[in-house]
């Protein structure tokens, strides 16, 4: 049976001292875009809308259901295998647990994005890789297995879930851009010795993070690694690191204890950076991070606590020799106020030219063809819709939702 696809209409506006007006799409994009409906082949049985692939197997494109908490993706649908989860199809579900099947080896983008009910989920035995995306904002998500297959964690695959320890195995070379970024409840992490690479911010302010170990083989702190980690208090660096990257330990204020694997000389290229970071923190040369440690307080806090008030005690009678100055000044501010006044005046006149000024914005509108409404969004021009807004899923009776399409071509909100 031939379904609709669903197409979105990208409207793109310039405002002027407050008044809309439509500019040409040309000006902002590579292409003007227009809206148009698609015909595909759409098909359904129970709570999934699918599509017949060329070697005679299905991929789910989107999961219907809404009486379900726990879901069991079948490894069949009317006889034949399902091998392969589309982009976005369990978004926004209302369940809580999901169990995929080994058949399924071809995994789209934002499988479950926003499927904020979602607690646990077990992965496939056999999987390689988790996607782009994977538990995007799954704000609930406890617990994941990890397979022993696995060798790649791609970009924001867990970011904002509630993970509270994560052990990725043997075998994992690599790890996305923000795969864990703010995951706020993560209280432990255990990294594999076969770990190669981790892009920027992997661990961006993981608040509960209280220990971290580094594998050996890394040559850099990557770039935001750690940020914000408020609560971290022990790291172990191996010796073969040269380099701390950009902001790699910025915002961690609570690391007491540094244990680096190589000796004082191996440590100098990257002291400097360690000690403005960490603020001077107990290193431990040729050391391991315990298996036992136990959270310490920073070395020497309380004692620069207590120097500065002193010191404040001080400055308290300063501030009220200084205070018969403060009186001749208010005199001179009086004046000054007079210029203010000026001052404001021309602020007047600045106000009418600004009214000229001309603000760029974005107006985007979605066309469902038949299905509910979805209000417009309006965004500033450049704005990444992916990571700003919510994107709406739309319905409608007898259909299954493929997409937005700008055109013939899929839009990809992470542009």
């Amino acid at each position: 049976m031939k379904k609709r696809l669903l197409a979105l209409v990208l409207a793109l506006a310039t405002v002027t001292a407050g008044t809309a007006v439509t500019a040409s799409a040309a000006d902002y994009l590579p292409e003007a875009v227009k809206a148009q409906s698609v015909e595909t082949v759409g098909l359904s049985s129970g709570n999934y809308s699918y599509e017949e692939l060329e070697d005679g197997t299905v991929s789910i494109r989107k999961y219907n259901g809404y009486n379900e908490t726990d879901v069991v993706i079948p490894s069949e649908i009317e006889g034949k295998k399902v091998t392969a989860l589309s982009d976005f199809a369990f978004s926004s579900a209302k369940i809580e647990s999901v169990v995929i099947p080994d058949s399924i080896t071809t995994f789209g983008k934002d499988i479950f994005f926003d499927s904020e009910t979602l607690k646990s989920a077990a992965l496939p035995d056999n999987m390689t890789t988790i996607p782009y995306g994977m538990f995007d904002s799954c704000e609930n998500l406890k617990s994941v297995n990890m397979p022993k297959s696995l060798t790649t964690i791609e970009k924001r695959a867990f970011i904002y879930t509630a993970l509270e320890s994560i052990t990725i195995p043997e075998g994992v070379t690599s790890i996305g851009e923000s795969a864990f970024w703010e995951c706020k409840e993560l209280k432990s992490v255990s990294l594999p010795s076969t770990l190669k690479k981790m892009d920027d911010n992997v661990f961006w302010k993981c608040e509960s993070l209280t220990t971290f170990v580094l594998p050996d083989g890394f040559t850099e702190i990557p770039n935001g690694l750690l940020n914000g980690c408020t609560n971290l208090n022990a790291i172990e660096i191996p010796a073969s690191v040269q380099k701390v990257g950009s902001i790699g330990l910025f915002q961690c204020p609570n690391v007491a204890n540094v244990y680096f694997t190589g000796s004082e000389e191996e440590f100098q290229p990257i002291k400097s950076d360690i000690e403005w970071y960490l603020k001077n923190p107990t290193v431990h040369f040729n050391s391991h991070l315990p298996d036992d440690y136990v959270v310490q307080p920073k070395s020497g806090t309380d004692s620069e606590n207590t120097d500065t008030s002193t010191e404040d005690t001080d400055t308290s009678t300063e501030n009220t020799d200084t205070s018969t100055e403060n009186t001749d000044t208010a005199t001179d501010n009086t004046d000054t106020s007079t210029e203010n006044t000026d001052t404001v005046t021309d602020n007047t006149d600045t106000s009418t030219e600004n009214t000229d000024t001309i603000i760029e914005k974005c107006k985007v509108t979605f066309d469902s063809n038949g299905g509910n409404e979805i209000p417009s969004l309006t965004v500033d021009k450049g704005t990444v819709l992916r990571t700003s807004v919510v994107i709406p899923l739309p319905k409608r009776d007898g259909y299954g939702y493929t997409g937005w399409y700008l055109g013939d071509e899929k839009f990809d909100f992470n542009t």
